[in-house]
């Protein structure tokens, strides 16, 4: 039996006209997982339920007999408009619950007939919506709440401007406008073949109406539609359904009252976030089947009461909405896992060579190659050096960063398969290791900056090969490590890194490393061409803040010229790039130098990234810059795989190990797996999973 308090929402703090930010996860997968454990028996609600079929084809065809019957009634006319409001908003809110539930493939085994049902029942609404709404309402489930993905969630433009009551009430009137645009705002989708065909279906179909009946039906079905998504009781379940109500975090609620017979049963909203395979007719069996998981959070008890609730109280409004900062597919989240702030600073590296170790050499026999010794990289730290190191940790922890990327810089010449990077470095700040209930936990992750990389450098790849790697010894790469970066000193490294280097290859960069503060100017101009092809490769332009946040300034001039430096340097950076590609971390060498992650944002308002853009830039960003370097390890001849950051659980210990495909199964490696792209599981037109450790065909 489930424990009644464990999915009872917490209260927040509602005095703050402003959405609700949290790195959390959504608690649907996690109560459909205990649901399951407790209630195996709801996997046999999943399916499909025929009874759509019919009702779909009723509710269509009394919505075109009414458009003909109202062919020769006046438009602005009373019979006209309260028709078109009572019965045309009804029937059309009706529709747009059935293409809901159609968009879940649970009507036909086909994901064609599916989409061609959807099609049907999307004429009387005048417009063409229901292939778009398909992709995107996938979306708002794999992403939910996830801010500029889940295109349900409102903007900040719209914060902004709707506080008000009457900005609430325009919103209340206007709201099927702004379900219908702001996805094409925020997230734009390609134009695929069924979104073509349901728009030259409608346009056909409204053409047809007009030649053969006139324009008042077509008129009549757009009325439908709009009175459908405004002031009408029905609409009240667009709010009902993710806005926060009562001071309570819930961001989903449900609805039981009677008006779900009138829109397949789309009230039950936590039910169906929580097993959308389940059917509209089955939703309150769920509930049934599960009293003990539903009964103890808050529902709503009428859809016009929530309307009158959102437009007159003044603690609820259009920022009622939860988000979260978007996590990159392909690495999978867990409550250890890597998501939210990201940040990355040095730590020593002492190589204790004579001279610089060669790469590995092949042992004889093809196919077999021997691997070099092994140098630990903290082996030769000095006491001071780990404790600075690990109150660095600390403090990113402290500062609310849930990943710390630790830059090991070494020479073009060094082998890093030679070396050997102790993952995690810090067990008990690190949440893969550290005892279950710790607080204050950081994912410490390591990366390798080539340091010295200089036009010689380039001269000598073709002979020593890249960083002293070689096609042969570049599989030695040490799993740990997460992606390589160069700091480019001149045009012709910088062209080298593009042009070369970019590739997918064993050895592109995922990160070319700037220190705007440095000079007056950058060192050499940001080519249009070269930053074009950078983007496209994938490489992401890191900006680190050493030289502004440094404690070691001899005095406040030097200091001031190193900011205006940093402030010119960076400006023109963001200008080249547009501002999308960015990386923004600390470079912090002491722990005092590092920032908070709000403090980063407001600075970067200065370097021209807007606020959005200043968040992906240490959050999104870095996650794809890591993706990538892990994806450029497991590839051949730019074939790239696509990999996933998970964790396994170690039962004798009780706590998640992540480990890496293909490697040894112990606490210092990552697991690289493959997952396919898509929507929810199993949907027709998806792409089936790849199995761990192997490569997709081009």
């Amino acid at each position: 039996m489930a424990d009644a308090t464990e999915w009872a929402p917490a209260k927040y703090d509602v005095g703050k006209r402003d959405f609700l930010w949290v790195q959390s996860e959504e608690l649907h997968k996690a109560r459909r997982k205990a649901i399951l454990q407790a209630h195996p028996e709801v996997k046999s609600l999943m399916g499909r339920e025929p009874l759509t079929l019919p009702l779909v084809l009723f509710v269509s065809f009394t919505q075109m007999y009414l458009a003909y019957s109202l062919r020769h009634t006046p438009i602005f006319s009373a019979p006209f408009l309260v028709t078109a409001y009572v019965i045309g908003g009804t029937l059309n809110q009706n529709t747009f619950l059935s293409i809901h539930d159609i968009t879940h493939n649970l009507v036909f085994r086909s994901g064609k007939l599916n989409r061609l049902l959807a099609i049907w029942a999307n004429l009387p609404i005048g417009l063409p919506f229901a292939m778009m709404f398909k992709k995107y309402h996938e979306e708002h489930h794999r992403f939910f709440g996830e801010d500029g993905y889940d295109t349900d969630l409102p903007t900040e433009l719209e914060l902004q401007l709707l506080k008000s009551t009457a900005g609430k009430l325009f919103f209340l009137t206007f709201q099927i406008f702004f379900y219908a645009l702001r996805p094409t705002i925020v997230r734009r989708i390609p134009i695929t073949g069924w979104i073509i065909l349901n728009a030259l279906a409608q346009i056909a179909f409204d053409i047809a109406v007009v030649r053969t009946w006139g324009w008042h039906p077509l008129v009549y079905f757009l009325l439908s539609s709009f009175f459908a998504g405004s002031l009408h009781p029905l609409a009240g379940h667009f709010i009902a359904e993710h806005y926060l109500f009562d001071g309570f975090d819930q961001e989903t609620w449900s609805y039981y009252g009677p008006l779900n017979v009138l829109v397949y049963n789309t009230g039950y909203h936590n039910e169906h976030h929580d097993f959308p395979s389940v059917p509209w007719t089955r939703l309150p069996a769920v509930k049934a089947l599960a009293p003990e998981f539903y009964e103890t959070i808050p529902s709503h008890s009428s859809w016009p009461g929530v309307l009158w609730r959102f437009l007159w109280d003044g603690r609820v409004g259009i920022w009622r909405r939860k988000k979260r900062l978007h996590k990159v597919r392909g690495v999978r989240e867990t409550s250890e896992g890597m998501h939210g702030y990201i940040d990355s600073f040095p730590v020593p590296m002492h190589l204790g060579f004579g001279s610089a170790p060669a790469a590995a050499k092949g042992a004889k026999g093809k196919g077999k190659e021997k691997e070099a010794a092994q140098y630990d990289v903290v082996a030769n730290w000095t006491a001071q050096e780990r404790d600075d190191v690990e109150r660095k940790v600390a403090m990113a922890a402290l500062l609310g960063y849930s990943t710390v990327l630790l830059k090991v810089g070494i020479p073009p010449s060094t082998n890093p398969s030679t070396l050997a990077f102790p993952t995690p470095l810090f067990p008990s700040l690190d949440p893969r290791t550290a005892k279950p209930g710790t607080e204050g936990l950081v994912l410490q992750l390591w990366r390798i900056e080539v340091t010295d990389y200089t036009d010689d450098t380039i001269k000598s790849t073709s002979i020593k090969g890249n960083y002293g790697l070689s096609n042969s010894t570049a599989p030695l790469f040490p799993p740990s490590t997460t992606l390589l970066s160069l700091s480019p000193p001149s045009l012709s490294v910088f062209s080298h890194a593009a042009l070369s280097l970019s590739p997918p290859s064993l050895f592109s960069p995922s990160l070319l490393t700037f220190d705007p503060s440095l000079s007056a100017r950058l060192p050499f101009p940001l080519k249009r061409g070269l930053v074009n092809t950078l983007l496209r490769a994938g490489v992401f332009f890191e900006i680190t803040l050493r030289g502004i946040l440094s404690q070691d300034e001899p005095n406040g001039s030097t200091a001031g010229t190193r900011r205006r430096n940093w402030i010119a340097g960076a400006r023109e950076i963001v200008r080249a790039t547009g501002g999308k590609s960015v990386v923004i971390s600390s470079g912090a060498v002491k722990a005092g130098e590092m920032r908070a992650s709000e403090d980063l944002i407001n600075l970067c308002s200065l370097i021209g990234l807007t606020a959005s853009q200043a968040k992906d830039a240490l959050t999104i960003n870095p996650q794809r810059a890591i993706l990538r370097g892990l994806s450029l390890r497991q590839a051949y001849r730019g074939v790239i795989s696509n990999p996933t950051l998970t964790t396994t659980v170690d039962e004798s210990a009780e706590r998640a190990v992540p480990i890496v495909a293909g490697a040894k199964r112990d606490s210092s490696a990552f697991e690289v797996s493959e997952e396919a792209g898509g929507g929810g599981g199993g949907k027709e037109g998806e792409k089936a999973p790849v199995r761990a450790g192997k490569k997709r065909k081009a």
